[in-house]
C-alpha cells in the first residue's frame, strides 16, 4: 500500500467533518473534480475523495479502513 497516501489522508481526516460522502477508488479516481461533481448533482453536505493511485483490490479493504472509514461516511461511491 502507498504509505504516503495513507499519511496524507490521515492528516486530512483530522480536519474533516464526518457523515458526508466519500469517493473511494484507485488510479483515475484521484482526479475526480469534487466541486464540479457537487454542483452538477446538487450534492448537499461534505464530499471527500479518498482514492489512492495504484490501489489494488487486495489492498482495498485495509486502505478503506485507514483512509475512508474514519470519516464515518453516510455514503460511499466505490470504484475498484
Amino acid at each position: 500500500m502507498l504509505e504516503n497516501e495513507v499519511k496524507k489522508y490521515a492528516a486530512l481526516n483530522s480536519l474533516a467533518k464526518q457523515n458526508g460522502t466519500v469517493i473511494f477508488g484507485g488510479g483515475e479516481d484521484t482526479a475526480i473534480p469534487l466541486c464540479e461533481l457537487k454542483q452538477a448533482f446538487s450534492i448537499e453536505g461534505e464530499l471527500y475523495n479518498r482514492s489512492i493511485s495504484g490501489l489494488s483490490v487486495d489492498d482495498a479493504a485495509v486502505a478503506f479502513d485507514l483512509c475512508a472509514a474514519p470519516l464515518c461516511p453516510d455514503a460511499v461511491l466505490l470504484h475498484l
